[in-house]
């Protein structure tokens, strides 16, 4: 199953109608951006997702797609140092960081310690996203493979060429959900592929028309998608995010049908 994040939230309905829609993570960025967010702001959005007036409709579906009841509330950074990371974390109360700028970013180490320091309980430290460029990228949680322009980390709307990306992938749709704070086995991708550790998040340009076609070429084990579900930056169209949902849904249905081990067939 691809699990689903939505990123570049700014209002509570879109955060709420994503968390209803059954998304595995929501994204808040916490640096430059026309989607830009404070702390303040971010840890009010994020309270969005304990809304009781839809949190038991969401259970069902939010349950079935990744595991949990709630998505995961991640901050988007770029070059940001390790300490303000940990700082805006958490002040926002973030449940993972995103390290979108590569090698002009901190490193997952530096940001794992200066989270440490702020938290007397380890169990509590967030999981960490990290863009595939940084340098010890396979440190991370999971790892963000996004198209890039220059000066600019992510969030371009600039599809990557699917087609061309190095054979390692993680665990290919209709292979489980699991807890959205788990990190899954890496499991077989692609044949004659050699599974990636950690698991693949795959962004850049992504669309309700042409999700299915990342999926098939990729088999990550999650999307991300921005502009592509939106009417204008931060706004989130709700027929594009439903349209999204349906088309990641459909895809995996499609590929474990085709797939010969799968006992639909």
């Amino acid at each position: 199953m691809t699990q689903i994040k939505i990123c570049g939230l700014t209002r509570p309905g879109d955060v709420r109608l994503c968390a209803e829609l059954g998304a595995w993570a929501v994204g808040f960025v916490l640096t430059d951006s026309p989607r830009r967010l404070t702390a303040l702001r971010t840890r009010r959005l994020r309270g969005a997702l304990a809304d009781s007036s839809w949190r038991r409709d969401a259970e069902l579906t939010s349950g079935e797609r990744s595991g949990r009841l709630t998505p995961l509330a991640v901050g988007v950074f770029s070059i940001e140092t390790a300490a303000e990371i940990a700082k805006l974390s958490a002040a926002a109360e973030l449940d993972a960081i995103q390290l979108s700028a590569g090698r002009d970013g901190p490193l997952v180490a530096e940001v794992r310690t200066a989270c440490a320091r702020l938290s007397a309980q380890p169990a509590s430290r967030p999981l960490v996203f990290a863009a595939a460029d940084t340098p010890d990228a396979a440190d991370a949680d999971y790892v963000l493979l996004d198209s890039r322009t220059p000066g600019r980390y992510g969030g371009t709307g600039r599809p990557l060429d699917w087609h061309a990306l190095p054979p390692v992938v993680p665990a290919p749709p209709g292979s489980g959900a699991l807890p959205a704070d788990a990190v899954p086995d890496s499991g077989a991708g692609r044949a004659g592929t050699v599974p990636s550790t950690p698991p693949l998040i795959l962004a850049g340009g992504l669309t309700p028309d042409n999700a299915a076609e990342a999926i098939a070429a990729v088999r990550p084990f999650a999307v991300d998608v921005s502009s592509g579900v939106e009417d204008a930056p931060g706004s989130k169209d709700p027929a594009l995010l439903l349209a999204f949902f349906a088309a990641v849904m459909q895809t995996d249905t499609d590929l474990a049908h085709d797939d010969p081990r799968s006992p639909h067939r």
